[in-house]
């Protein structure tokens, strides 16, 4: 016999084939529901924790903002080529997503959830069948639910509960096992952001104590507890915090002070903080001098790191967007004629002189004609200009070897 339950207040059918993402482990379903999770360092870390380290708060800025700033634009294929169509729906819902935020707006905060959350939602409103409005939803709003081989949607907004299908929601996720639901990187990585952000909490402290001096003092004799307290309050008063840095200590009654902690260079803290920047970079698949950790960086290698920047960091999102804008946004029968597609080509460029001579090898091909030239480096086109030339000099050796018979 079946049995109902709720899963955010909406009644759904128990099943056997009820998806709900990864499995966690015993105490983790709470703490990820208060959005912390406890780490070896005794730091709690969560999305948010994690953006006060600088690194992270980079890297997910310069990865979304790369991407919300890239043209995308919806073409229609024809006779083996494509024609931009701005004037289709979908084009016009993913230029002005919401009356609440711009393009850039909405795809910037969308990617970060996505790089910090693992999973970015976005109910989808239509009228007439066509998608007039994109609504992001925050990842804890959101339960998957599979029920008979079909996606559900169970999300919170507008302080009401709604049951979604699968083609009433944007959902792109990150890296998962089984495709359905991502991961988050920060609670994946939490032992690695713990021992970031205590570092970043060590060196507060370390220069906010001010005389720096972890240790015991040691009296003769007994104190009354009027004297041990008396005792504590002026030394906490006189040397605590940084503006009573480097003043002389007066011990008085023959006490003795002995440091006990150890010094912020012995614990190697500036080498465990310049350290860190690199995990983030590895997380987040971002190159070292986009994080401003230049100690590597070279004139010679900068261009080439911008490329795999590109190439290996955006990529992988820009083709998780097109798939589900593609997949959710086109009516079925419009799939076959229409597509929308982020432009990079403008990212993809080199230095002037590599692609001049980048130009002049396609164009002396007819691989491109002055028109697509123009195009890539956003200038007008030209009647005349779709022509292509090839050079006339070349001649096959068959062509040759038949002269020479003659």
């Amino acid at each position: 016999m079946k049995r109902q339950i709720r899963i955010l207040g909406i009644p759904v059918w128990e099943r056997r084939d009820i998806q709900t993402g990864p499995v966690e482990k015993p105490g983790e379903r709470f703490m990820n529901a208060v959005g912390a999770m406890k780490t070896d360092s005794s730091v709690e870390v969560s999305e948010k924790s994690a953006l006060t380290i600088t690194a992270v708060w980079r890297a997910v800025n310069i990865i979304s903002g790369a991407i919300a700033s890239l043209p995308l634009h919806v073409y229609k294929k024809e006779r083996g080529s494509r024609k931009e169509s701005a004037e289709h729906a979908v084009a016009s819902v993913l230029q002005d997503p919401s009356p609440l935020m711009t393009s850039y707006n909405f795809r910037e905060s969308m990617n970060a959830v996505l790089l910090m959350y693992g999973n970015a939602y976005a109910v989808i409103k239509r009228e007439g069948g066509r998608p007039v409005e994109l609504i992001p939803v925050h990842p804890s709003q959101v339960e998957i639910v599979t029920l008979a081989g079909q996606h559900h949607y169970n999300i919170r907004y507008d302080n009401q509960h709604h049951s979604l299908s699968a083609d009433e929601v944007v959902h792109i996720p990150g890296l998962s096992f089984d495709g359905v639901k991502g991961y988050s990187p920060v609670q994946v990585m939490r032992e690695s952001m713990g021992l970031g952000m205590a570092a970043q909490k060590f060196g507060a402290r370390f220069f906010g104590s001010g005389a720096n001096m972890d240790g015991v003092m040691e009296i003769p004799g007994e104190l009354s507890d009027k004297a041990y307290d008396r005792l504590r309050e002026s030394w906490d008063a006189t040397y605590h915090s940084l503006e009573n840095s480097h003043k002389t200590a007066i011990l008085e009654g023959g006490a003795k002070y002995q440091r006990i902690g150890i010094p912020p260079d012995q614990a190697q803290f500036l080498q465990t903080r310049q350290f860190q920047v690199a995990e983030v970079a590895r997380m987040f698949g971002v190159q070292p001098h986009l994080l401003m950790d230049l100690e590597r960086a070279t004139h010679n290698n900068i261009e080439h790191q911008g490329m795999e920047f590109v190439t290996f960091t955006l990529m992988p999102w820009i083709k998780r967007w097109e798939s589900e804008i593609n997949r959710k946004l086109f009516r079925t029968k419009e799939r076959k004629e229409y597509y929308a597609e982020f432009n990079i080509s403008g990212l993809l460029r080199g230095d002037s002189k590599a692609r001049s001579d980048y130009y002049r090898a396609m164009f002396s091909i007819g691989a491109m004609s002055p028109n697509e030239i123009r195009e890539l480096e956003n200038e007008k086109s030209y009647e005349g200009g779709e022509t292509y030339f090839a050079q006339g000099a070349y001649t096959p050796i068959q062509k040759l070897k038949e002269q020479d018979n003659d």
